[in-house]
């Protein structure tokens, strides 16, 4: 009895020692960021990729099938578009993906089997974030230098802001108070500062950006904002030069439209006034002569020859000219 209890307890252990060997093994990487409409590459971190009969990824939450290797023979699931955007590379078996959604966003799981029938799975976290533009400062309140300002941006998601004056990131004191909020920052001063340059960070996990204003200016009065909003007055002054030249352009057809009209115009005004007023023309025709000789019987040893010469009388023809078109 001793021995059935003894030889059934070693069978147990070793069919959970198989199974633990032959299920699978776990490993979880570390979050990977992507940019919004960018590439990005979901890594594989087994040592040994050798021996290796099949490879799957796979989305977690929906188990969703994406790409399998088997035998050197690759197959691609899910649709066309998004077939477009997935590239699996064989060599360390990492997946691409490229021209990243928001909905690419969430955990990938690519599983190993090995031609031992050991399970290896690792699974990684992606992230996609909209990279941040448009960083800038604004003034919201002023009173005897007590300056709050407001650091926003046009784009970005999950934006954290950072507040800088020289080296020292800026918090909670007596002279400034940050309050946050998810679309902008507002910094608060409560003491005066002379010569002082206040830069704001707006970052996520793949971008960041930078703002600054001088303090020295809003307390004299004198704010420039130039720094901030450089990208929008040169935007703004190229529409209006844009603007300018197809002006001009549509001047110079306008012009020359109304030059050709007013050429055709006097053409066929002349065509017209020669054609109400037709003028006469007059041709002095010269007359025609002939000479005729007569030769009388002669008289005595003289031989005489009498010449008559005959003349049409000259006239006048008149004819009409005719303007073109007629």
């Amino acid at each position: 009895m001793a021995i059935c209890h003894l030889n059934l307890r070693w069978a147990c252990e070793l069919l959970i020692i198989s199974a633990f060997c032959v299920v699978q093994s776990r490993f979880v990487h570390p979050p990977v960021n992507g940019s919004l409409g960018q590439s990005v590459s979901l890594p594989v971190e087994m040592p040994n990729k050798l021996n290796v009969s099949e490879v799957s990824w796979k989305r977690s939450l929906t188990n969703t099938k994406i790409v399998g290797l088997s035998r050197s023979n690759i197959q691609y699931f899910g649709s066309e578009e998004y077939k477009k955007r997935i590239h699996f590379h064989p060599g360390n078996f990492s997946l691409q993906i490229s021209d990243l959604q928001r909905e690419d966003t969430g955990q990938y799981e690519v599983t190993v089997t090995a031609d031992s029938g050991k399970l290896t799975s690792e699974t990684v976290q992606l992230d996609v974030y909209e990279p941040v533009t448009g960083t800038n400062i604004s003034i919201v309140n002023i009173t005897n230098c007590n300056v709050t300002l407001r650091c926003s941006v046009n784009t970005g998601s999950n934006v954290s802001f950072t507040w800088w004056r020289g080296q020292e990131a800026l918090g909670n004191n007596l002279t400034h108070h940050v309050f946050e909020n998810r679309e902008s920052s507002q910094l608060l001063f409560t003491k005066e500062t002379h010569e002082s340059v206040v830069r704001c960070e707006a970052s996520n996990p793949v971008s960041h950006e930078i703002a600054q204003i001088k303090l020295e200016d809003i307390c004299n009065g004198n704010v420039s904002e130039l720094s901030t909003r450089l990208p929008y007055i040169a935007l703004i002054l190229g529409i209006l030069f844009l603007c300018l030249v197809c002006y001009v352009l549509k001047k110079q057809v306008t012009l020359r439209k109304t030059s050709l009209h007013d050429e055709a115009s006097k053409k066929q005004r002349n065509i017209q006034d020669a054609m109400d007023n037709p003028s006469t023309v007059y041709c002095q025709v010269q007359p025609v002569c002939r000479r005729e000789e007569k030769r009388p019987p002669p008289e005595g040893n003289e031989m005489n020859v009498i010449h008559n010469d005959t003349c049409e009388l000259p006239s006048t023809v008149y004819d009409i000219i005719k303007p073109p078109g007629n």
